[in-house]
C-alpha cells in the first residue's frame, strides 16, 4: 500500500531553501550561531564541522549578488546600437539608396523590400538578420559600394557587442551554478546536524528547536523574482512583510525606466514612496525607500513604451 515519505527522510532544509538563497542564509547563520558553545563538547564540534560549509556559501551568495547587473554595461552596448539602427544608420543608408535606386522600383525592392521597418521594429535578433541580408544584396552594386561598407562596419559592431551581452549575461545567471551547488552541499550538512543533535537530544527532542530558524524553515517563501512587462504596464510582486534593514537588488535589462513600490493593497495606486530604476542598471535599495513599513504588496511599473525585463533578488 502506496503512502507519504517517512517526514524525517526530507531534508526540509534543502526543500524550503530551493529558489531561495536568502532562506539559506537565515537559516544558516541561526544554527551556526547557535552551535557555537565551545565549552560543550558534543555541540561544538558541529559548529567547526558545520563552519566551512557556511563560509563557502556565503562567499559564493556574496559574490553573486554583487555580480547582479554587471552584465549590463555590455548589454547596454549592444541596445545601443540596436537603437542606432533604427533611428540614425538606415536613415543615412535609406538615403543614399534612394540616390540610385528610387523608392518602389525594383532595384530599391531588391535592397529594402520593407523600406526602413525591418531595422526599426521587431526583435534585435530580426534587426540584425534584416542587416546582414542588406549587406549581401549591396554586392556588386555600383554606386552603392560606400553604404555597403558602413553596412558591413555596423554588422562588426553588432556582433562584437552582442557576444559580450551574450557572455556577461551567461555569468550571472539567476540561478548561479556556484551558489546552488553550495547550496545543496549546505542543506546536505545542516540535515546532518539535525541528525547528530536528535541522536543527542532523543530523549527530550524539544531541546533541538533553539538550534534552527523553525519559523524560517516553515514559512519564507520566494525571494528571487525575473519578469518580462509589457509597455507602461504594472504588476503585483508580492506580498511580504520585512524588517527595516532588509534590502533587495534590482537589475533593469531594459531600456525604460522601472518603477518599484510597496502599496497597501494589490491593485492599490503607487503613491508618493518608491523607486525608480534606471535603464539598463543594477543597484541595491533599503526596503524603507520603496514604501511604508506598514504598506506588504510590491508593485512595479513600465514607465516606457516598449517591453521591459527586470530581475528582483531580496537579500
Amino acid at each position: 500500500m502506496g503512502g507519504k515519505i517517512w517526514h524525517y527522510l526530507s531534508n526540509s532544509i534543502l526543500v524550503c531553501t530551493t529558489g531561495s538563497y536568502r532562506a539559506m542564509l537565515l537559516i544558516a547563520n541561526y544554527t551556526l550561531a547557535a552551535l557555537n558553545r565551545p565549552t560543550d563538547p558534543i555541540i561544538y564540534p558541529l559548529y567547526n564541522s558545520l563552519l566551512p560549509f557556511v563560509m563557502a556559501f556565503l562567499t559564493a551568495y556574496s559574490l553573486w549578488i554583487s555580480q547582479l547587473g554587471l552584465q549590463i554595461s555590455k548589454t547596454s552596448a549592444f541596445y545601443l546600437e540596436i537603437t542606432s539602427l533604427g533611428e540614425t544608420d538606415i536613415k543615412i543608408w535609406d538615403n543614399a539608396i534612394q540616390a540610385i535606386f528610387m523608392r518602389g522600383t525594383t532595384g530599391y525592392k531588391a535592397l529594402l523590400a520593407h523600406g526602413r521597418k525591418d531595422f526599426q521594429s521587431g526583435s534585435a535578433e530580426d534587426k540584425v538578420t534584416a542587416t546582414e541580408a542588406l549587406s549581401i544584396a549591396l554586392t556588386g552594386i555600383v554606386g552603392l559600394n560606400a553604404v555597403k561598407v558602413l553596412v558591413d562596419a555596423k554588422i562588426i559592431l553588432l556582433n562584437n557587442t552582442k557576444t559580450g551581452k551574450d557572455s556577461g549575461i551567461s555569468n550571472t545567471k539567476i540561478n548561479s551554478d556556484d551558489v546552488e551547488t553550495k547550496r545543496i552541499t549546505l542543506a546536505q550538512e545542516l540535515y546532518g546536524v539535525l541528525g547528530n543533535l536528535m541522536f543527542h537530544f532523543r530523549a527530550n527532542p524539544s531541546l533541538i528547536i533553539p538550534f534552527f530558524n523553525v519559523t524560517i524553515i516553515q514559512k519564507l517563501g520566494q525571494t528571487i523574482w525575473r519578469r518580462n512587462m509589457k509597455s507602461l504596464g504594472k504588476e503585483w510582486l508580492f506580498t511580504r512583510t520585512f524588517v527595516a534593514t532588509d534590502t533587495i537588488r534590482l537589475v533593469n535589462n531594459s531600456l525604460n525606466t522601472l518603477r518599484f513600490s510597496m502599496i497597501a493593497t494589490k491593485t492599490g495606486v503607487i503613491g508618493p514612496m518608491f523607486y525608480d530604476i534606471a535603464p539598463m542598471s543594477g543597484i541595491t535599495v533599503p526596503v524603507l525607500d520603496f514604501g511604508p513599513p506598514a504598506n506588504h504588496n510590491m508593485v512595479v511599473q513600465n514607465l516606457g513604451a516598449g517591453t521591459a525585463k527586470f530581475m528582483l533578488v531580496i537579500i
